[in-house]
């Protein structure tokens, strides 16, 4: 049986099983059910309901009810820390330009590692999904912003770069209802400069990657500095 101090006990329990499922690099892993844990750790049961609410707010543990049911770890999800990250901006009163400038800092380092990412074949990804992108009406192209930004994280080989990518890109993309730089226009020029940055990619130049992508980030922080205030609610 594996003691805990009595004091802090549900914090001492929280911080075996978070090491337990951190761990583990791959899917779900059980924990047991709670009356395994009660015995493992000899804890009450209030003390371990209380460890068990304190992993399930950091995203990384699930209570599963039925035949299989019991206390699983599990990887926590990005989504949950962009909706943090949402709150925390909110209270700061961070201004959509203000998150779209440190994302563009996010992507054009997210650029420089992808064109120097050894593999070719990876590379030419960015180049292929950017042609497959071309053409498509204001619901397809905001998908596809969302992709553009996650493969090129993913070219990036980061995920500390991959984490932010999804906190930062998700609110950059999503804190006013208002679609922007969804007309045709915009989203033609959106289209060509990420054939721009996908070539310089494809073609190994990180300094032109980088130049492209600061750019182009840049252009849209100042175009959202531009905007009426109406448009820029969260």
């Amino acid at each position: 049986m594996e003691r805990v101090a009595a004091v802090s006990t549900a914090s001492a329990v929280a911080h075996v099983l978070r090491e337990e499922i951190l761990s583990r690099q791959d899917g779900d892993l059980y924990l047991g059910q709670e009356d395994e844990l009660l015995a493992r750790f000899g804890v009450s049961r209030p003390s371990l309901r209380q460890a068990v609410r304190l992993l399930q707010a950091e995203g990384i543990l699930t209570v599963r009810r039925g035949h299989h049911g019991g206390l699983y770890g599990q990887r926590p999800d990005a989504a949950g820390v962009a909706h943090v990250a949402s709150v925390f901006l909110r209270t700061r009163r961070a201004s959509l330009a203000d998150i779209s400038a440190t994302y563009t800092l996010i992507t054009t380092e997210c650029a420089r590692l992808a064109a120097l990412n050894p593999d070719g074949v990876e590379r030419r990804r960015l180049l292929t999904f950017v042609e497959q992108s071309a053409g498509g009406n204001q619901r397809d192209h905001a998908r596809a912003r969302v992709q553009w930004g996650i493969l090129l994280a993913e070219l990036a080989r980061s995920p500390t770069l991959q984490l932010f990518e999804d906190v930062l890109g998700s609110l950059s993309r999503y804190p006013t209802s208002r679609p922007l730089l969804l007309d045709p226009d915009s989203i033609a020029l959106a289209c060509e400069q990420w054939r721009q940055v996908a070539e310089a990619v494809r073609d190994g130049d990180a300094d032109v990657a980088v130049a492209l992508s600061r750019e182009h980030g840049d252009a849209r922080v100042r175009y959202i500095r531009d905007l009426p205030e109406d448009l820029l609610g969260w």
